[in-house]
Protein backbone atom coordinates (compact mmCIF):
# COMPACT_ATOMS: atom_id res chain seq x y z
CA UNK A 1 0.00 0.00 0.00
CA UNK A 2 1.20 3.46 -1.07
CA UNK A 3 2.14 6.20 1.82
CA UNK A 4 1.28 9.56 0.69
CA UNK A 5 3.04 11.41 3.34
CA UNK A 6 5.77 13.41 1.75
CA UNK A 7 7.67 13.45 4.90
CA UNK A 8 8.11 9.34 4.35
CA UNK A 9 9.49 10.20 0.75
CA UNK A 10 12.15 12.30 2.17
CA UNK A 11 15.42 10.54 3.30
CA UNK A 12 15.97 10.52 7.31
CA UNK A 13 19.13 12.62 8.21
CA UNK A 14 20.73 9.94 10.62
CA UNK A 15 22.53 12.64 11.85
CA UNK A 16 20.16 15.44 12.63
CA UNK A 17 20.72 15.04 16.43
CA UNK A 18 24.28 16.36 16.18
CA UNK A 19 23.41 18.86 13.52
CA UNK A 20 21.03 20.57 16.33
CA UNK A 21 24.27 20.20 18.96
CA UNK A 22 26.50 22.13 17.07
CA UNK A 23 24.14 24.80 15.57
CA UNK A 24 22.95 25.26 19.44
CA UNK A 25 26.39 25.46 20.36
CA UNK A 26 27.69 27.36 17.89
CA UNK A 27 24.92 29.98 18.18
CA UNK A 28 25.21 30.28 22.08
CA UNK A 29 29.30 30.92 21.72
CA UNK A 30 28.13 33.85 19.01
CA UNK A 31 26.24 35.86 21.18
CA UNK A 32 28.19 35.79 23.97
CA UNK A 33 31.08 37.14 21.58
CA UNK A 34 28.45 39.86 20.03
CA UNK A 35 27.55 40.78 23.39
CA UNK A 36 31.04 40.91 24.50
CA UNK A 37 31.74 43.39 21.19
CA UNK A 38 29.03 45.90 22.07
CA UNK A 39 31.33 46.58 25.51
CA UNK A 40 29.42 44.85 28.13
CA UNK A 41 31.52 44.58 31.06
CA UNK A 42 34.33 46.39 29.61
CA UNK A 43 34.97 43.63 27.36
CA UNK A 44 35.55 43.98 23.36
CA UNK A 45 35.97 41.73 20.40
CA UNK A 46 39.57 41.13 20.62
CA UNK A 47 39.18 39.80 23.97
CA UNK A 48 36.76 37.90 23.15
CA UNK A 49 38.54 36.57 20.30
CA UNK A 50 41.69 36.04 22.61
CA UNK A 51 39.54 33.21 24.83
CA UNK A 52 37.64 31.65 22.10
CA UNK A 53 41.07 30.80 20.58
CA UNK A 54 42.11 29.69 24.03
CA UNK A 55 39.14 27.64 24.43
CA UNK A 56 38.93 26.45 21.19
CA UNK A 57 42.82 25.42 21.12
CA UNK A 58 42.35 23.72 24.66
CA UNK A 59 39.20 21.14 23.29
CA UNK A 60 39.98 21.16 19.67
CA UNK A 61 38.92 17.41 20.17
CA UNK A 62 35.44 18.71 20.44
CA UNK A 63 35.36 22.23 19.14
CA UNK A 64 36.75 20.98 15.75
CA UNK A 65 33.82 18.46 15.01
CA UNK A 66 31.55 20.91 16.15
CA UNK A 67 32.62 23.13 13.89
CA UNK A 68 32.39 20.51 11.18
CA UNK A 69 29.44 19.76 11.68
CA UNK A 70 27.90 22.97 11.67
CA UNK A 71 29.34 23.64 8.52
CA UNK A 72 27.86 20.22 6.94
CA UNK A 73 24.55 21.63 8.76
CA UNK A 74 24.76 24.48 6.68
CA UNK A 75 25.02 22.98 3.54
CA UNK A 76 22.47 20.22 4.08
CA UNK A 77 20.25 23.26 5.02
CA UNK A 78 20.53 25.25 1.76
CA UNK A 79 20.64 21.84 -0.73
CA UNK A 80 17.22 20.70 0.86
CA UNK A 81 13.69 22.00 2.07
CA UNK A 82 12.91 19.05 5.15
CA UNK A 83 11.16 20.53 8.24
CA UNK A 84 15.00 20.11 9.76
CA UNK A 85 16.80 21.92 7.35
CA UNK A 86 14.40 24.56 7.57
CA UNK A 87 14.85 25.82 11.59
CA UNK A 88 18.32 24.89 11.02
CA UNK A 89 18.63 27.24 8.30
CA UNK A 90 17.26 30.18 10.12
CA UNK A 91 19.61 29.29 12.79
CA UNK A 92 22.70 29.04 10.29
CA UNK A 93 21.57 33.26 8.77
CA UNK A 94 21.46 34.15 12.47
CA UNK A 95 24.52 32.79 12.74
CA UNK A 96 25.99 35.00 10.14
CA UNK A 97 23.91 37.75 10.82
CA UNK A 98 25.96 37.53 14.29
CA UNK A 99 29.33 36.85 13.09
CA UNK A 100 28.99 40.19 10.42
CA UNK A 101 27.81 42.52 13.78
CA UNK A 102 31.24 41.06 15.60
CA UNK A 103 33.18 41.86 12.67
CA UNK A 104 31.47 45.00 11.70
CA UNK A 105 31.86 46.02 15.99
CA UNK A 106 35.98 45.17 15.32
CA UNK A 107 36.28 47.93 12.71
CA UNK A 108 33.81 50.00 13.94
CA UNK A 109 35.13 54.07 13.15
CA UNK A 110 33.96 54.98 16.59
CA UNK A 111 36.04 52.19 18.28
CA UNK A 112 39.31 52.97 16.80
CA UNK A 113 42.01 54.64 17.69
CA UNK A 114 45.52 55.64 16.90
CA UNK A 115 48.04 58.63 17.19
CA UNK A 116 46.02 60.89 14.21
CA UNK A 117 42.65 60.02 16.14
CA UNK A 118 44.32 61.08 19.30
CA UNK A 119 45.77 64.34 17.81
CA UNK A 120 42.82 65.69 16.45
CA UNK A 121 40.99 64.76 19.54
CA UNK A 122 43.22 66.69 21.76
CA UNK A 123 43.48 69.65 19.19
CA UNK A 124 39.50 70.09 19.77
CA UNK A 125 39.10 69.25 24.06
CA UNK A 126 43.14 69.88 25.06
CA UNK A 127 42.30 72.86 27.09
CA UNK A 128 38.88 71.43 28.86
CA UNK A 129 40.52 68.28 29.50
CA UNK A 130 43.60 69.94 31.35
CA UNK A 131 41.38 72.25 33.33
CA UNK A 132 39.40 68.95 34.59
CA UNK A 133 42.59 67.27 35.32
CA UNK A 134 43.82 69.79 37.61
CA UNK A 135 41.05 70.17 39.07
CA UNK A 136 41.08 66.60 40.19
CA UNK A 137 43.93 66.69 40.89
CA UNK A 138 43.71 69.54 43.64
CA UNK A 139 40.63 68.51 44.61
CA UNK A 140 42.22 64.74 45.72
CA UNK A 141 43.66 65.06 49.02
CA UNK A 142 47.50 64.62 49.88
CA UNK A 143 48.90 61.05 49.65
CA UNK A 144 45.93 59.90 47.47
CA UNK A 145 45.63 57.66 44.37
CA UNK A 146 42.85 57.89 42.17
CA UNK A 147 41.81 55.39 39.26
CA UNK A 148 39.07 55.22 37.77
CA UNK A 149 37.67 53.63 34.44
CA UNK A 150 33.79 54.06 33.57
CA UNK A 151 33.19 51.08 31.18
CA UNK A 152 29.78 50.88 29.04
CA UNK A 153 27.91 48.59 31.81
CA UNK A 154 28.53 51.74 34.23
CA UNK A 155 30.27 49.21 36.71
CA UNK A 156 32.99 50.60 38.75
CA UNK A 157 34.92 48.73 41.61
CA UNK A 158 35.68 51.83 43.06
CA UNK A 159 32.12 52.74 43.90
CA UNK A 160 31.93 51.12 47.21
CA UNK A 161 34.30 53.54 48.58
CA UNK A 162 33.48 56.90 46.43
CA UNK A 163 30.07 59.28 46.54
CA UNK A 164 27.86 58.42 44.29
CA UNK A 165 27.11 62.19 43.63
CA UNK A 166 31.02 62.68 42.78
CA UNK A 167 31.20 59.59 40.52
CA UNK A 168 28.49 61.20 38.96
CA UNK A 169 29.92 64.59 38.58
CA UNK A 170 32.88 62.66 37.23
CA UNK A 171 31.62 60.83 34.66
CA UNK A 172 29.44 63.82 33.37
CA UNK A 173 32.87 65.56 33.10
CA UNK A 174 34.55 63.37 31.78
CA UNK A 175 31.82 62.24 29.06
CA UNK A 176 32.59 65.98 27.84
CA UNK A 177 35.58 65.65 26.57
CA UNK A 178 35.23 61.77 25.13
CA UNK A 179 37.64 60.31 28.02
CA UNK A 180 36.69 56.84 30.03
CA UNK A 181 38.56 57.33 32.93
CA UNK A 182 41.43 59.25 34.99
CA UNK A 183 44.51 58.41 37.09
CA UNK A 184 45.90 61.08 39.25
CA UNK A 185 48.32 60.34 41.99
CA UNK A 186 48.97 62.50 45.02
CA UNK A 187 50.67 59.96 47.03
CA UNK A 188 53.61 59.57 44.68
CA UNK A 189 53.99 63.56 43.73
CA UNK A 190 53.39 62.18 40.11
CA UNK A 191 54.06 64.94 37.86
CA UNK A 192 51.20 64.35 35.27
CA UNK A 193 47.30 63.19 35.34
CA UNK A 194 46.50 60.08 32.79
CA UNK A 195 43.59 60.63 30.94
CA UNK A 196 42.03 57.13 29.93
CA UNK A 197 40.51 57.76 26.23
CA UNK A 198 39.62 54.55 24.66
CA UNK A 199 39.95 50.97 24.54
CA UNK A 200 40.77 48.62 21.64
CA UNK A 201 41.41 45.21 21.59
CA UNK A 202 42.66 44.29 24.90
CA UNK A 203 45.03 47.81 24.60
CA UNK A 204 44.71 50.99 26.12
CA UNK A 205 45.18 54.54 24.54
CA UNK A 206 46.27 57.28 27.37
CA UNK A 207 47.10 61.37 26.93
CA UNK A 208 49.71 61.69 30.09
CA UNK A 209 48.96 65.72 31.05
CA UNK A 210 52.25 67.18 32.55
CA UNK A 211 51.83 69.72 35.16
CA UNK A 212 55.35 71.39 33.91
CA UNK A 213 56.24 71.56 30.67
CA UNK A 214 59.01 69.12 29.82
CA UNK A 215 62.42 69.57 29.12
CA UNK A 216 63.92 68.34 25.44
CA UNK A 217 65.69 65.93 27.22
CA UNK A 218 63.05 64.49 29.29
CA UNK A 219 61.18 64.65 25.63
CA UNK A 220 63.78 62.63 24.23
CA UNK A 221 64.00 59.92 26.99
CA UNK A 222 59.70 59.78 27.15
CA UNK A 223 59.71 58.85 22.76
CA UNK A 224 62.13 56.34 23.39
CA UNK A 225 59.52 54.33 24.69
CA UNK A 226 57.90 52.39 22.48
CA UNK A 227 54.44 52.73 23.90
CA UNK A 228 54.78 56.54 24.13
CA UNK A 229 54.76 59.74 21.73
CA UNK A 230 55.47 62.98 22.87
CA UNK A 231 52.83 65.68 21.65
CA UNK A 232 54.39 68.58 23.19
CA UNK A 233 55.92 69.63 25.65
CA UNK A 234 53.13 69.37 28.36
CA UNK A 235 51.14 65.85 26.65
CA UNK A 236 52.47 62.86 25.93
CA UNK A 237 50.10 59.69 24.21
CA UNK A 238 50.14 56.33 25.75
CA UNK A 239 49.88 53.14 24.67
CA UNK A 240 49.46 50.47 27.33
CA UNK A 241 49.14 46.40 26.15
CA UNK A 242 46.78 43.54 27.65
CA UNK A 243 47.83 40.18 28.30
CA UNK A 244 48.14 39.41 24.28
CA UNK A 245 48.51 41.40 21.47
CA UNK A 246 50.81 44.22 20.42
CA UNK A 247 53.28 46.13 22.98
CA UNK A 248 54.07 48.76 21.32
CA UNK A 249 52.19 51.89 20.14
CA UNK A 250 51.26 50.37 16.63
CA UNK A 251 51.87 53.51 14.00
CA UNK A 252 54.01 55.23 16.39
CA UNK A 253 57.17 55.96 13.61
CA UNK A 254 54.39 57.10 10.60
CA UNK A 255 53.17 59.48 12.52
CA UNK A 256 56.06 61.22 13.90
CA UNK A 257 57.31 61.32 9.77
CA UNK A 258 54.21 62.74 9.06
CA UNK A 259 54.17 65.58 11.73
CA UNK A 260 57.59 66.20 11.59
CA UNK A 261 56.92 66.87 7.15
CA UNK A 262 53.87 68.74 8.28
CA UNK A 263 55.47 71.26 11.11
CA UNK A 264 58.81 71.33 8.50
CA UNK A 265 55.60 73.19 5.87
CA UNK A 266 54.20 74.87 8.79
CA UNK A 267 57.43 76.33 9.13
CA UNK A 268 57.92 77.46 5.97
CA UNK A 269 55.10 78.92 5.25
CA UNK A 270 55.35 80.61 8.25
CA UNK A 271 59.09 81.94 7.59
CA UNK A 272 57.97 82.85 3.81
CA UNK A 273 54.89 85.23 5.02
CA UNK A 274 57.45 87.04 7.76
CA UNK A 275 60.01 87.82 4.97
CA UNK A 276 57.01 88.40 2.47
CA UNK A 277 56.15 91.22 4.66
CA UNK A 278 57.63 94.71 4.79
CA UNK A 279 59.63 95.45 7.49
CA UNK A 280 61.97 98.35 8.70
CA UNK A 281 65.77 97.56 7.76
CA UNK A 282 64.40 96.01 4.23
CA UNK A 283 65.43 97.10 0.77
CA UNK A 284 62.62 98.60 -1.00
CA UNK A 285 64.13 98.94 -4.07
CA UNK A 286 63.84 95.68 -6.28
CA UNK A 287 66.20 94.71 -8.82
CA UNK A 288 64.52 93.78 -11.97
CA UNK A 289 66.29 92.15 -14.95
CA UNK A 290 65.73 89.53 -18.18
CA UNK A 291 62.70 91.48 -18.69
CA UNK A 292 60.72 90.47 -22.02
CA UNK A 293 57.44 89.48 -23.71
CA UNK A 294 55.07 86.87 -22.72
CA UNK A 295 55.98 84.76 -25.47
CA UNK A 296 54.89 81.50 -23.93
CA UNK A 297 51.63 83.11 -22.69
CA UNK A 298 51.97 82.32 -19.34
CA UNK A 299 49.17 83.02 -17.25
CA UNK A 300 49.66 82.67 -13.17
CA UNK A 301 46.54 81.24 -11.64
CA UNK A 302 44.71 84.00 -10.45
CA UNK A 303 41.43 85.85 -10.85
CA UNK A 304 42.68 87.46 -13.43
CA UNK A 305 40.53 87.18 -16.86
CA UNK A 306 43.63 88.71 -19.29
CA UNK A 307 46.87 87.37 -20.38
CA UNK A 308 50.13 89.74 -18.91
CA UNK A 309 51.58 90.99 -21.45
CA UNK A 310 55.36 90.65 -20.13
CA UNK A 311 57.29 88.61 -17.64
CA UNK A 312 60.44 89.29 -15.61
CA UNK A 313 62.90 88.33 -13.31
CA UNK A 314 62.69 90.27 -10.18
CA UNK A 315 64.98 90.22 -6.83
CA UNK A 316 64.59 92.10 -3.39
CA UNK A 317 67.27 92.65 -0.88
CA UNK A 318 68.04 93.27 2.61
CA UNK A 319 69.07 96.95 3.67
CA UNK A 320 72.91 95.42 3.79
CA UNK A 321 72.39 93.92 0.09
CA UNK A 322 71.60 90.32 1.07
CA UNK A 323 69.30 88.97 -0.98
CA UNK A 324 65.26 88.57 0.64
CA UNK A 325 62.90 86.92 -2.30
CA UNK A 326 63.76 86.36 -6.23
CA UNK A 327 61.66 84.95 -9.21
CA UNK A 328 59.99 85.40 -11.68
CA UNK A 329 56.79 87.17 -12.05
CA UNK A 330 53.99 88.46 -15.15
CA UNK A 331 52.46 91.95 -15.55
CA UNK A 332 51.17 94.51 -17.60
CA UNK A 333 52.79 97.51 -16.61
CA UNK A 334 54.71 97.53 -13.78
CA UNK A 335 56.16 94.06 -12.31
CA UNK A 336 55.48 95.80 -8.92
CA UNK A 337 51.85 96.82 -9.25
CA UNK A 338 48.78 95.53 -7.69
CA UNK A 339 48.24 93.64 -11.26
CA UNK A 340 51.61 91.84 -11.62
CA UNK A 341 51.78 87.48 -10.48
CA UNK A 342 54.37 85.69 -8.97
CA UNK A 343 54.55 82.39 -11.12
CA UNK A 344 57.37 79.83 -11.09
CA UNK A 345 59.17 78.84 -7.98
CA UNK A 346 60.47 81.93 -5.65
CA UNK A 347 63.09 81.62 -3.48
CA UNK A 348 63.15 83.32 0.16
CA UNK A 349 65.44 84.07 2.49
CA UNK A 350 65.84 84.78 6.16
CA UNK A 351 68.54 87.52 7.89
CA UNK A 352 70.52 84.05 8.67
CA UNK A 353 70.51 83.47 4.92
CA UNK A 354 68.28 80.06 5.03
CA UNK A 355 66.43 79.69 1.81
CA UNK A 356 62.80 78.65 1.96
CA UNK A 357 60.68 77.77 -1.74
CA UNK A 358 57.90 78.15 -2.71
CA UNK A 359 55.99 76.66 -6.20
CA UNK A 360 53.65 79.74 -7.78
CA UNK A 361 51.06 77.58 -10.38
CA UNK A 362 50.25 78.84 -13.81
CA UNK A 363 49.95 77.66 -17.52
CA UNK A 364 51.61 77.70 -20.60
CA UNK A 365 50.29 78.67 -24.08
CA UNK A 366 46.94 79.69 -22.37
CA UNK A 367 44.20 80.81 -24.85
Amino acid sequence: MKQNNNETNQPKDKWAALRYVSVFVVTIVLVVMAIASSGVGGYDTGMAMFFFILVFVSLFFITIPITGFWIYSFIKSVRRRTKTDRVLLFFHIADLLLIGLIIWSDISPARDCNAEIMAEHYEKEGSWMRNIAKYERLSLPDSTRLVIEFGKNEHIPQADYLDKQYLRILKNHLDDIGCIGIVTDNYQLSRYTTLRFRRKGMGLYSFLLYDEPLTLAQQDSLNSDECLIVYNDSTVFEFTGGVVGVQYFVGKQEFLDKRKKRHSTTDTIAAIERITNFEPGYNSLPIIDSVSDNKLRICPESDMSQIPDSVAYIRYLYADGKPRMEGWVAYFDDPEDDFSNLFGEWRYYDEQGNCYRKFWKYKENKQ
